[in-house]
């Protein structure tokens, strides 16, 4: 059998836990297996998946009107300042 790295795993991990990867199925399990560490990660994106998080009650309104509106002033100096 085919063995994957820890790399390789888990860029393929949200597709075999969402069932489209199952070709690969197997040895991504067989490296589950033996790896805690990507079994961890596993887990993790798994309880994500089913209890997704949700942004509050209407921030999305809040950040379309901050956006859009006329007065926006502009932060993109700053952040090259700041990046630099």
């Amino acid at each position: 059998m085919m063995r994957m790295s820890c790399e390789a795993v888990r860029e393929r991990l949200p597709e075999h836990l969402a069932g489209t990867a199952r070709s690969m199925a197997p040895v991504i399990e067989a490296h589950l297996d033996i790896c805690a560490e990507c079994r961890a990660d596993a887990a993790l994106l798994e309880a994500l998946r089913r209890h997704p998080l949700l942004p509050p009650r209407g921030l999305q309104e809040k950040v379309v009107r901050a956006v859009v509106s006329p007065g926006r002033r502009s932060y993109a100096f700053e952040r090259r300042v700041v990046l630099a």
